[in-house]
């Protein structure tokens, strides 16, 4: 089960439990870890939701307690491969928050994992990683997730298209919710009771959409069977899967794809909590005018930060090129760095830093650096929030 290169693991952690799987890089397929009490399951210690603030407070026992259950939930995938090194760790969350994000790396660093053995995805994320690793025929002409969480459905439907040599993969959504999808959430209610308003839901996107395969998870349907009208309704020209390890298992794929470069080269995912529009600069290297790509489209947001150093000639406004990935406009922000002092000589040297705080916004910062010992910084710093 392990390769050459070492295992890829796939966690997924929701708000109360957590799942394992790993990747069988031979039948590619991730598998999933029964864990010592048969089950596919572990709940968590602690509610995902609180993993931020434990972090930021310094808790220690409490700290300790979610460290050791990430450590077990790997440990787990280890013992049954018999593994002796991890490639990557994909972990896939349902509340994709930046404090919760960070108390992930938090415990990441303290399990003494690089920054290159372990990657945070979405649940959108970990969908499209699933489903865009099956056969062709189950996604050529896009596909859909219900999620039948505890406040409604949440859709996500992911269609196909093409920006020149490059494979868009691109996302839309819909949810609907009310008193009856939560009874039948609690399983106070069958599904018959809100069949009717699910299927008048998604009669529009359905007609406007070509569907290959719809995807069911969440606790909402995790039902021994559906109405029969509510299946042909789904099953109306495109196949039907209903499971609750969908997103451990894109974790398993997305653990391979996010290491092993080439295997989605051309593909821009273009979903929640991806970076669809990238960032560029013009440079001059070695007399040659060039324009450097800082931040490539379909990036996952959290994962997008750039730190570059330069050597400034004498200008006093950097341009950023704004690139969406489905079109050939770009548009331009300009940061003022005229604070910062010139040196002749080739002496002025910045670095230029790229955060970003959610898909669509980021701050990029101009630090001043000085010249080695030839020359102190001034201190200077500049920094700009933008919209993408």
């Amino acid at each position: 089960m392990e390769n050459g290169v070492g295992l890829f693991v796939g966690i997924n952690i929701n708000e109360t439990h957590s799942m394992v799987s790993f990747l069988d890089v031979t039948a590619k397929e991730p598998q999933n870890i029964l864990f010592s009490d048969k089950k596919t399951t572990q709940d968590n210690p602690i509610p995902l939701s609180s993993w931020g603030q434990i972090s930021k407070s310094g808790d220690v026992a409490q700290t300790e307690t979610i460290v050791n259950f990430v450590a077990t939930l790997i440990e787990y995938a280890k013992r049954l491969t018999k593994a002796t090194k991890i490639n990557k760790v994909c972990i896939a969350v349902e509340d994709f928050r930046i404090d919760t994000l960070d108390a992930i790396a938090a415990i990441m660093m303290r399990l003494q994992y690089s920054r290159e053995q372990w990657c945070v995805i979405s649940h959108e994320e970990s969908f499209a990683y699933y489903a865009y690793n099956q056969k062709r025929e189950l996604y050529a002409s896009g596909v859909m997730l219900l999620d039948y969480k505890a406040d409604g459905i949440y859709a996500y439907l992911m269609s196909n298209g093409k920006y020149g040599d490059t494979e868009l993969i691109m996302e839309n959504r819909y949810n609907i919710s009310g008193d009856n999808f939560k009874s039948v959430y609690e399983k106070n209610a069958g599904l018959e009771t809100v069949m009717d308003d699910i299927m008048n839901w998604l009669s529009i996107p359905l007609q406007e959409h070509i569907i290959s395969s719809i995807y069911l998870t969440g606790e909402g349907f995790n039902v021994e069977s559906f109405p029969e009208k509510l299946t042909r309704f789904f099953c109306n020209r495109r196949k039907v899967f209903a499971g609750q390890n969908l997103f451990v298992k894109g974790g398993g794929f997305g653990a391979y794809e996010e290491s092993v470069i080439g295997t989605k080269e051309n593909v821009i995912l273009s979903c929640s909590n991806r970076v669809t529009t990238g960032i560029e600069v013009d440079i001059c290297e070695r007399g040659v005018a060039k324009r450097l790509r800082v931040i490539k489209p379909g990036t996952n947001w959290y994962t997008a930060r750039r730190r570059l150093d330069f050597i400034l000639e004498d200008v006093n406004v950097i341009r950023v090129i704004l690139r969406p990935c489905n079109s050939n406009k770009e548009s331009y922000e300009e940061i003022d760095i005229s604070s910062i002092p010139y040196r002749k000589g080739k002496m002025t040297r910045i670095e230029l830093d790229i955060k970003f705080n959610s898909d669509s916004r980021c701050t990029i910062t101009v630090k001043d650096k000085g010249f080695g010992d030839f020359v102190k910084s001034s201190g200077k710093i500049v920094s700009k929030d933008i919209e993408l």
